[in-house]
């Protein structure tokens, strides 16, 4: 079959029979799996299988013209057997053809209904695709190894047409053609209730519910639309929604809910009631059709994949990102200092000679004399190769009450550089011999000056730092390890416990008492674990209440070892795994573990992963959840400021199956290059640092408790063989109240995310609405066709309103206030529509939600193709007597139009927009300034360029009246690519009125430019223009202005 090309090919339909049961077609292939196997080819189909309908005990697959039975067994795992079908001599144009049946037309659907409880006969209805339905009545033959037809009644809809989808329901059928949907009973077929759908498009799917009353619909225009029977008034709609990107393919209900998948590669979860966005799920491809069983579903998929999903699975506490709104405040400072050490050079003075090509000898030291007679004989001078210099290890460690980093080499030397004064002090060397060559891992003890040096010889050797240059280092080499081969890794788990990490093994190393004299043999003892897993064991935690240690390997898998007493006891023999959770990181580095409380690990690996898993009372390791980090690709450090609560035991497992929360768990990982720390239950980026490769090997210094600095260091090879140490320090700080900042004068507040859209969010604006209450309300609009309005009090949110969705999607919004304690809201997306809504702060008293009503929506004045979209709009109101209570409201649309709308507080059906610039280019972003009387709107392009124009009372009545065009005072280019966003101020520079422009674009730029404005609208020039390249790793989206002199920008 791999020849015929099936593996791969899209399932074209699945279907259910039970959790573990599942039928699907790839191309002229019906598959069904087992919970034992991978599953069966059922049969080879005359075509392309696009329709399965399983029931029991008579399943059907249907594709083109031809239709086949198989008897289902769900209850045993047999394989399938395909029924032959038994003809009446009479049957007129339907043939039997190798145990198909051959229908005159192409089939839509098809439903097998029991007519008794014995299961042996059953009507089966075929709906076809002009729109007629045939009824069979089907009765299993002797042996059920076969079935006989007979056509019952043809049911035809008048006038015929072509279908767009189909779907019967007990003895309902429900047809979408041209902008309807026909619903009619098999028993009264002439009574047919039309749905008018406002689509301009195709509808891809229906479905109805198990109770026949609900009618789901799917079309390329990207809705979802449920529609709802009522027996007076026929079927009316419930609710239609929009969060599909692309257009949607399959719609399926699963007990309350709606599911629903499309072309943007997921499958989303709605609520039947009301039709919010509960989950949703990413795949790698397109998932072209669903089907339903109790609590699950199945979908399949363009690359021939099948995926289940449990709907019961999205309600679990996985990682409440919301929930660290009770917990203290957390908030970042930019690096403020990056410095570079270079380490002392220790390697052996050797004159580095190389020869020539006739074998003369050559070095470095050769004069010039000698070389220009070489070069006279023919005689090449190769380059000489730099021995380069090579560390065992560099690690933060606090000696004498002062942050040091100390440092080892191959070649024995042990320096230590005091952060404080960025001195180096060159120690004791550990190591005279060659056995220095064989060091490649270390470890500082946490508070002794010890530090313990892994080698590839299996050897370790336990070396005082207190020695200083001169004197003999103090040094005890453990050897009982030597025949486990390399030292992978080292831990000190406490101050008289050390674990070293072998190939396949882990040995744990317990020392009587650890001081400045030399360790006896008779001091210390060790315990021995092999893993007996294909990867090496590169990290472990242990647990003291209850004597377990969990170990994390390179091929992913967790590993979980009993000790018991052996720690104060010796043991003769190894100690082998009681219990492994092979794959936990789908066969990736495990990089960090920790215990969260007695009986959840937490891990993260090289997958990206952030992994609980439980161990149980008989100390068996069970998964609990997997949660992918979208911030990284490859997490590889946890640090955990606050344990849990010690009085938790192995007793209260029962009720720890549940997943924790990450409070006070911080985890570290690459993005790139880029090393990053975030606090894992709010997802806040506490640190970033570059670190040139994922191969340089990180260190890292976080004090308890997130203290003011977090520093990182990493090893940097120059080109003379040298090695720096570049040692970052990123201001990381927690704080119980607010801070403040003397760089800006402003008041810091914590920021926590809150889930309101599943898509990205394209436009912000935010304004007071209740100034007694201190609230704020936030609106935000999103890719996701919908425009959110949530109030906040106390930096909490209270309330949330969607307002009713844009088909076009939303690009922008801005909102303007009155004096009145009135604020206009205008929002902007495709197909160039434009909504108004006031909210009156007057109506808020009595209710949690200010009054918000709808005004009208604007039209623009030039006509405009259907798939231009509104880029960007800013809004102020207008004081001027000719405009009382009216907003000026400035858009900028990818067609190059700038167009004003004057929009009256009161509701009016349509606005008339006024087009007063047109530009070649696509408008990307706008804002406006009003200064007195005068108006000042900046324009920016996708070419970088930006307009600026001043309008009075009297060019703004033009406008309105005449549809007049306005010049632009200043034209001047800001950036090399788009502009795409503006923030306008006007500040006084020497008695004259100054307009200071600030933009970003996507030439990760910042411009700032000031203009003078005399009172001409000729007479504006620049006084200055700043620009600052390079000022983020991506494209600048969004600045705005906090002072006349500080300025915020995101990307």
């Amino acid at each position: 079959m791999k020849r015929l090309g099936v593996y791969g090919a899209p399932v074209s339909a699945v279907a259910l029979e039970a959790p573990d049961h599942c039928l699907w077609g790839q191309g002229s292939f019906l598959h069904r799996n087992y919970p034992t196997d991978k599953g069966e080819v059922v049969l080879l189909f005359p075509g392309n299988i696009h329709g399965i309908y399983s029931a029991d005990p008579v399943s059907v697959a249907f594709g083109g013209r031809y239709l086949t039975f198989l008897r289902s067994l769900r209850n045993v795992t047999q394989p399938m057997q395909v029924l032959s079908i038994e003809l009446p001599k009479e049957g007129g144009n339907h043939l039997l053809n190798n145990n198909y049946l051959t229908l005159p037309d192409w089939i839509w659907d098809c439903q097998c209904n029991n007519d008794d409880e014995s299961h042996a006969s059953m009507t089966v209805t075929i709906a076809l695709a002009h729109g007629s339905v045939q009824l069979w009545r089907l009765q299993l033959g002797p042996g059920t190894k076969s079935v006989q037809l007979q056509q019952i009644h043809t049911i035809t809809c008048q006038p015929p047409s072509l279908v767009q989808a189909l779907r019967i329901s007990h003895k309902q059928v429900a047809m979408a053609q041209d902008g309807a949907i026909l619903v009619w009973s098999l028993d009264h077929p002439t009574r047919v209730s039309t749905i008018k759908v406002p689509i301009a498009g195709t509808m891809h799917a229906l479905r109805f519910d198990d109770s026949g009353e609900r009618l789901a619909s799917v079309s390329n225009d990207r809705s979802v639309r449920l529609w709802e029977y009522h027996p007076n008034e026929m079927w009316q709609e419930r609710w239609t929604v929009w969060g599909h990107t692309a257009r949607v393919w399959d719609v399926a209900f699963v007990q309350q809910y709606v599911v629903s998948t499309g072309g943007d590669n997921t499958t989303r979860l709605w609520s039947a009631e009301n039709g919010t966005a509960l989950h949703l799920w990413y795949t790698q491809r397109c998932m072209r059709s669903l089907d339903t069983y109790d609590t699950w579903i199945a979908a399949g998929g363009e690359d021939g994949t099948v995926v289940t999903y449990n709907v019961d699975a999205f309600r679990r506490p996985v990682l409440d990102y919301a929930a660290h709104l009770e917990s203290q405040k957390i908030s970042s400072r930019p690096n403020s200092n990056v410095c570079r050490f270079t380490v002392p050079d220790d390697r052996p003075v050797n004159s580095i000679q190389s020869s020539g090509e006739n074998g003369e000898k050559t070095s470095e030291a050769m004069t010039k004399s000698a070389v220009d007679s070489m070069a006279k004989k023919g005689i090449k001078q190769k380059k000489t190769k730099v021995s380069k210099q090579v560390l065992v290890g560099a690690e933060f460690c606090t000696l004498k009450s002062q942050l040091s980093m100390l440092v080892t080499t191959r070649e024995g030397s042990l320096f230590v550089l005091d952060l404080r004064t960025g001195t180096w002090l060159r120690h004791a060397d550990w190591e005279t011999s060659q056995n220095a060559k064989d060091g490649c891992c270390m470890k500082t003890h946490p508070d002794l000056p010890i530090v313990a040096i892994g080698a590839t010889n299996g050897l370790i050797a336990i070396v005082q730092i207190d020695n200083l240059f001169g004197t003999l280092a103090t040094k005890t080499t453990l050897d009982d390890a030597s025949n486990y081969r390399a030292v992978q890794a080292l831990e000190w788990i406490n101050s008289n416990i050390l674990v070293t990490y072998h190939i396949h093994t882990v040995i744990i190393w317990t020392f009587n008492h650890l001081s400045s004299a030399e360790i006896s043999p008779d001091s210390y003892h060790c315990l021995i674990l092999e893993a007996h897993t294909k990867g090496m064991v590169v990290c472990g935690a242990f647990n003291k209440e209850r004597n377990l240690f969990a170990a994390g390997d390179t091929r992913g898998n967790l590993i979980l070892f009993g000790l018991e007493q052996r720690l104060k006891i010796p043991a003769k023999e190894p100690l082998h795994p009681v219990s492994c959770l092979p794959y936990c990181h789908r066969k990736e580095h495990i990089k960090a573990l920790v215990w969260m409380n007695q009986n959840i690990i937490l891990s993260v690996g090289n997958d990206g992963c952030i992994a609980e898993t439980l161990v149980t009372i008989d100390c068996k390791l069970e998964p609990l959840v997997s949660v992918p980090c979208g911030q990284l690709t490859a997490i590889t450090h946890i640090f955990q400021q606050t344990r849990r609560d010690p009085r938790t035991t192995a007793l209260d497992v029962k009720h720890m199956r549940e997943s924790c929360r990450f409070e006070e768990i911080c985890v570290g990982g690459y993005l790139g290059n880029r090393f990053s720390l975030l606090d894992a239950s709010s997802g806040f980026e506490l640190a970033n640092v570059d670190t040139g490769g994922r191969q340089r090997p990180l260190q890292i210094h976080l004090p308890s408790g997130l203290c003011q600095t977090s520093l990182t260091a990493v090893r940097e090879n120059r080109p003379d063989g040298k090695i720096d140490i570049v040692v970052a320090t990123c201001g990381v700080h927690k704080e119980d109240t607010r801070g403040y900042s003397r760089d800006l004068g402003t008041i810091i507040s914590s920021v926590h995310g809150i889930p309101l859209h599943n898509e990205s969010i394209f436009g912000l604006c935010i304004f007071p609405v209740n100034a007694s209450c201190q609230q704020v309300a936030v609106i935000s609009a999103s890719e996701d066709c919908y425009i959110t309005a949530s109030i906040f009090q106390d930096e909490k949110l209270i309330a949330v309103k969607r307002l009713p969705p844009m088909i076009g999607g939303v690009r922008a919004v801005c909102s303007s206030s009155s004096a009145e304690g009135r604020h206009l809201l205008a929002c902007g997306g495709g197909q160039l529509e434009i909504m108004f809504y006031i909210f009156d702060d007057n109506h808020h008293k009595d209710s949690l939600f200010p009054l918000l009503s709808f005004i009208g929506c604007g039209v623009p004045s030039e006509k405009q193709l259907i798939d231009q979209r509104i880029n960007a709009m800013r809004a102020v109101f207008l004081t001027g007597t000719a405009f009382q209570s009216r907003h000026l409201v400035v858009t900028g649309d990818s067609d190059g139009a700038c167009c004003m709308y004057f929009v009256a507080e009161t509701k009016s059906r349509r606005t008339m927009g006024y087009t007063f610039f047109r530009s070649e280019r696509p408008i990307l972003s706008v804002d406006i300034w009003k200064d007195g009387d005068a108006i000042f709107i900046i324009a920016g392009t996708t070419n970088g360029f930006l307009y600026v124009f001043e309008a009075c009372e009297q060019l703004l009545r033009d406008v309105e009246k005449d549809g007049t065009h306005l010049r632009p005072i200043l034209t001047y280019r800001g950036h090399s690519m788009g502009t795409n966003a503006i923030a306008a101020r006007m500040t006084p520079l020497n008695n004259i009125r100054t307009l200071r422009i600030a933009s970003v674009g996507d030439d990760q730029a910042i411009c700032c430019c000031d203009i003078n404005v005399k009172g001409s609208l000729s007479q504006a020039a620049i006084v200055s223009h700043i620009m600052k390249p390079e000022a983020s790793l991506s494209a600048l989206k969004g600045v705005e202005w906090t002072s006349d002199h500080t300025l915020v920008t995101v990307g």
